[in-house]
């Protein structure tokens, strides 16, 4: 797929955690920036939290995977759902063509029965929580050149139909039967995942649908969730205050992409996989960009301690993490606390 640069722009929660109904707009209304950064800051309890896990569950659900059934629990307590909207400004550079999206759906908490094998009608059957995602509904316009198009319903899931509306659905699946979507609507559901951003849908609009600017939306969307989204929430806190530097990573060569992230000892050695000292270099150069603007003269660096084999019988590198100023290193556990948060 072509190229694509992706920005949320505003994002809108109700009956999510402690949040009624909130809004916040991302947008960057200065002309002709080449980067922005954006800061967010409350008092306890003004919703900070909720939003980043707000952004969490529009990760799970771009790359299609299963919602945490600890989910079920952000919907607030005098609400049957909570309703999240998510819209983006969504460029195809090579086409300069641009998109502007808004993806909606309501996270509903339902009770799960597990039920046993065994015929047994004095046995109880265990009960626990799950979240689902319902009421689904993409949205776009589209301009190209003198080629602009409306923003309008693409799929809309709140139906017991596949979706609607039949129209987008022909220009979409190019009439594909619907009893295999209409069963993977199902089992997207059965088991907490988006349907729009399926495995099974995504297949279907990518072999069937002849109007590309439709299959490049979907491929820059996944691509964004896949690739593009980090979350950094409190599981990562935990690991800094356990002094471990989770290294978020985004890794491409001719093999592919990969995405990860790797606990990196703040305060002693540790081992990584041989294959991922390169990953670890080129996440530590990005991080002294910033880290120099920080503080002066100052960056960091890794220094190979040795070789260990790891458990899987492939050979580990034994690392440090370094501080260099004025041309002089030292081990970072030497460092004052302050610089270690800083780094972190």
């Amino acid at each position: 797929m072509g190229k694509s640069v992706i920005r949320i722009k505003k994002i809108t929660i109700k009956n999510w955690k402690n949040v009624v109904n909130g809004s916040l707009l991302l947008e960057n209304h200065r002309k002709n920036y080449k980067a922005s950064v954006l800061g967010l800051y409350g008092q306890n309890g003004s919703g900070k939290t909720a939003l980043i896990d707000a952004i969490a569950l529009l990760k799970f659900a771009l790359c299609g995977r299963p919602i945490p059934k600890q989910y079920a629990d952000f919907v607030n307590v005098d609400a049957d759902a909570a309703t999240l909207e998510y819209e983006f400004t969504v460029k195809d550079i090579d086409k300069k063509a641009e998109y502007n999206v808004n993806y909606s759906f309501s996270l509903k908490k339902e009770i799960e029965k597990n039920a046993v094998n065994i015929d047994d009608n004095s046995l109880e059957v265990a009960e626990e929580e799950k979240a689902v995602i319902v009421d689904e509904v993409l949205s776009y316009s589209y301009e190209c050149g003198d080629k602009k198009i409306r923003k309008m319903p693409i799929i809309n899931t709140r139906t017991s139909d596949v979706f609607l509306p039949k129209s987008k659905y022909n220009v979409l699946t190019g009439n594909e039967d619907e009893k295999d979507l209409f069963v993977a609507k199902k089992i997207a559901l059965a088991t907490s995942k988006s349907f729009v951003f399926s495995k099974e849908l995504l297949n279907c609009i990518r072999k069937n649908c002849e109007e590309k600017y439709h299959v490049f939306l979907f491929d820059a969307l996944t691509k964004f969730g896949n690739f593009e989204l980090f979350i950094i929430d409190v599981k990562n806190s935990g690991l800094i205050s356990f002094d471990a530097l989770p290294l978020f990573f985004k890794y491409s060569n001719k093999r592919g992409n990969a995405v990860g992230n790797l606990p990196i000892p703040l305060n002693g050695s540790g081992v990584i996989p041989e294959q991922a000292f390169e990953v670890v270099n080129n996440v530590i150069k990005n991080m002294n960009i910033v880290l120099e603007q920080l503080i002066p003269n100052l960056t960091i660096g890794i220094k190979v301690i040795g070789t260990q084999t790891m458990k899987n019988g492939e050979t580990g590198y034994i690392i440090e993490l370094i501080s260099k100023k004025n041309k002089k290193e030292i081990a970072l556990r030497y460092e004052s606390e302050g610089i270690k948060k800083i780094v972190s």
